[in-house]
């Protein structure tokens, strides 16, 4: 036979210190109006209850008293202190390597922003910033194209950037370089970005966080790219080879390295790339020759096929089988010849990089 003799509830000391912390926070924050809230934390307060409780037992018809002093929660007190923690704006002037390995000085926070390069301006764009004008092969976002151009980006038009008045001009390392001595006329911050591969993408997007005053988004960004990267590495069969081809004018074909961006795509697959370990060769950065000796003396399960110009050029893919030593290969034969899209994979390498590896995974899971 049990019941109850008493109940004394304890409440914590914790919740009236933790109410006087609040308030001393809330005044300083107040007074300090620069300061950002960036870290919220739950502190949990328990009030319980000590439950006295009186037993008695029959022993041998003998009533005996035995009481025992149990702990039962039976409340829970959250209260939710805001810590608050600087976190400094850019403070221009800024400085900060780029691609090309310079050091950049950014002595206010851009505003005028000028992209002669797709992938510059994809990137910009995808850290919630804009630009005033932009080159004629960038099309993406579709916002884009209300702006005015200022050339190709393999022939700016050094007057048109002038009359534009940027206070930053973001290039592409790898194939904008050459252009630096004329840009130099400009008397404006230069930055180049790359994007050969995955690192070279998020380290890109760092460098324009840093410049742009957007850290905190430049690091959502890379932290959802190699998120969304990491989930499409699952359930891939690796023990496939490829090869990405691409032609030129004169109908010469090339393969895709690892070096070059399509290769990088492929290669983050774990897919076993046939163009591995051979020379740069012919107009295209990371490509080699693909000559009928090495068309004879592989046979890889998937071909990709990247056609850069526009209809009614022929795809490469329509025209592989006619080109000497394809038509025997199994990939021909079993239809696993696969044109890729000449946006994603050559006109615009950058944060897109994730539908370029969606697309292969595509074609290798059908």
């Amino acid at each position: 036979m049990r019941y109850s003799m008493s109940r004394v509830k304890i409440l914590s000391r914790n919740s009236f210190f933790s109410v006087l912390i609040l308030l001393n926070i809330l005044i300083l924050n107040a007074c300090q109006s620069d300061r950002r809230i960036v870290e919220e934390i739950a502190l949990e307060t328990v009030v319980v209850e000590k439950e006295v409780i009186k037993e008695v037992e029959v022993i041998k018809e003998v009533e005996v008293e035995k009481i025992v002093e149990k702990e039962v929660p039976v409340e829970l007190e959250k209260i939710i202190e805001k810590t608050m923690i600087e976190v400094p704006e850019t403070s221009y002037p800024v400085s900060v390597t780029d691609m090309l390995n310079q050091n950049v000085l950014i002595s206010k926070s851009p505003e005028r922003i000028i992209s002669i390069s797709p992938t510059a301006s994809e990137m910009i764009y995808k850290l919630g910033k804009n630009v005033i004008a932009r080159d004629s092969s960038s099309k993406f976002p579709e916002e884009i194209l209300d702006l005015p151009t200022v050339g190709s980006a393999y022939t700016p038009n050094i007057e048109m950037i002038i009359q534009q008045e940027p206070d930053l001009l973001v290039i592409e390392a790898l194939t904008q370089s050459r252009f630096m001595k004329d840009l130099a006329r400009l008397n404006v911050p230069i930055l180049a970005v790359r994007a050969t591969s995955l690192n070279d993408v998020t380290q890109s997007m760092k460098i324009l966080g840093s410049a742009l005053d957007v850290k905190e988004k430049s690091d959502e960004v890379i932290f959802d790219i190699n998120a969304k990267i990491d989930l499409l590495k699952k359930n891939v069969d690796q023990s496939q080879d490829i090869i990405i081809l691409i032609s030129d004018a004169d109908r010469n074909i090339y393969a895709a390295k690892p070096e070059s961006y399509a290769g990088a795509v492929a290669q983050i697959l774990g897919l076993g790339n046939l163009a591995e370990g051979m020379s740069d060769m012919g107009p295209y950065p990371g490509y080699t020759l693909w000559t009928p000796e090495q068309v004879a003396t592989s046979n890889p399960d998937y071909i990709f096929t990247i056609s850069p110009a526009p209809p009614p050029a022929p795809k490469l893919s329509t025209m592989l089988p006619m080109f000497p030593g394809y038509a025997n290969l199994d990939a021909v034969i079993n239809n696993k010849v696969k044109e890729l899209n000449p946006i994603l994979f050559m006109q615009a390498p950058g944060p897109r990089m994730i539908n370029a590896v969606e697309e292969i995974k595509s074609y290798i899971n059908e």
